[in-house]
């Protein structure tokens, strides 16, 4: 059985996202959290800014996992399960 270690931790940027998740040396992974209409603008410059290959926003207007383009959207009942 392999365990799964990752840090977490908060973006220093006053406008950044809420939290970035990070395993070993990897390049972090921006996640941003919301309620109601989420624009991409501030996960967009974070996949950017910490050159990560993709981005999490977790909204309760998301009913459906789902990828477009380097953004993962989940459901906030899902993101709860994980």
């Amino acid at each position: 059985c392999q365990m799964l270690y990752f840090d977490i931790f908060f973006d220093p940027l006053k406008e950044g996202v809420d939290f970035l998740v990070r395993r070993g040396f990897e390049n972090p992974i921006p996640i941003e959290v919301g309620h109601g209409n989420k624009t991409k603008r501030q996960i967009t410059k974070a996949i950017s800014r910490y050159n990560s290959t993709h981005g999490i926003i977790i909204s309760n207007t998301t009913k459906n996992i789902e990828k477009k383009g380097n953004i993962i959207y989940l459901p906030y009942k899902t993101f709860s399960l994980i």
